[in-house]
């Protein structure tokens, strides 16, 4: 991979959830082209070789979570030694809710989950706490999605359905599969991306990387200061960086981000450069070991809407 690779995948957005709206273009190669000034065949033979290294493992639709009742949050768990993390994992995997496990090199790893309310929240903390023995996880996040005001009708969810684990399906093949026609699937599909009730993305393996580091960098960052610091951490990090997720609250005191290097030398000076920056109080860098998608039950709880909303 090269820098060329990182600006393609920065342009598609890797992470869902967002406070906006998702331009359901994204991940089209002549949308990419134009917003990287490439041509559309280098885009497409770059991302074709991204899928066959698994750095892409696919695409996906990812309903805003308000739809489904629930809100999320992503911890940093850090006490089990390196050698008991694959039986915590494995131990956390069937909890209610879990999106997705971070697995960083050493003894660290993020756990991103969903809850309905603060009781439901204080239940998942409690079995990860007992899982990993970690009695003060860090939390990176609060996600923060756009309101659900119109509800989704019984179509729009299969749409959704139909587009879960193949968010470049054509939508006429949609249509063709649901009995109705392509321009009501196209209708629909802009109507809920303008709205922000789903979010297209690639399923990005960060450990599949070759020719280069992706890792993630953690801020500490002293009390308001968080707006002087992100804007000198943006201009630090020009053209290593792959994206930066703003908390919904400054006053959370960290920030993470997805930044490239090219050599482990360079992983070192980046998180250097971090922490030397007015405001921050230590910087950490953390190399993926792997990334694990566990957000299968959402395809459980989206026809369980589909059912809801079906004619009698």
């Amino acid at each position: 991979m090269d820098g060329l690779d990182i600006d393609i995948i920065r342009e598609m957005g890797v992470r869902p959830y967002l406070p906006g709206p998702k331009n359901p273009d994204s991940l089209k190669p002549s949308y990419l082209a134009k917003r990287i000034g490439s041509s559309v065949n280098t885009v497409k033979a770059r991302v074709a070789k991204m899928e066959a290294d698994g750095v892409i493992a696919g695409y996906q639709v990812i309903p805003n979570l308000r739809h489904l009742g629930l809100t999320g949050a992503a911890y940093y768990f850090s006490r089990p030694p390196d050698e008991q993390k694959a039986d915590a994992m494995a131990a956390m995997a069937d909890m209610p809710g879990l999106l997705e496990i971070h697995d960083f090199l050493g003894r660290g790893f993020c756990i991103d989950f969903t809850h309905a309310d603060d009781d439901a929240l204080a239940t998942s903390l409690s079995i990860l706490k007992a899982i990993t023995g970690e009695t003060k996880p860090v939390k990176f996040y609060q996600r923060d999605m756009p309101p659900a005001g119109r509800a989704l009708t019984g179509l729009d969810w299969r749409i959704l359905q139909a587009l879960r684990f193949r968010a470049k399906r054509s939508l006429d093949d949609v249509g063709a599969g649901l009995g109705v026609t392509g321009r009501t699937v196209r209708t629909r599909y802009s109507r809920m991306a303008r709205e922000g009730s789903f979010f297209a993305v690639p399923m990005l393996d960060p450990s599949r990387a070759g020719g280069l580091f992706l890792f993630e960098i953690l801020l500490y960052i002293e009390p308001g200061r968080f707006n002087e610091v992100t804007v000198a951490f943006h201009e630090q990090m020009r053209g290593h960086l792959v994206y930066a997720k703003v908390p919904s609250t400054p006053a959370l005191g960290h920030w993470d981000a997805l930044v490239f290097a090219a050599t482990t030398a360079d992983v070192e000076d980046l998180r250097a450069a971090a922490a030397d920056i007015a405001g921050v109080t230590r910087a950490e860098a953390w190399l993926f070991r792997g990334l694990h998608d566990h957000g299968s039950w959402m395809d459980e709880a989206i026809a369980a809407k589909i059912a809801e909303l079906a004619p009698p």
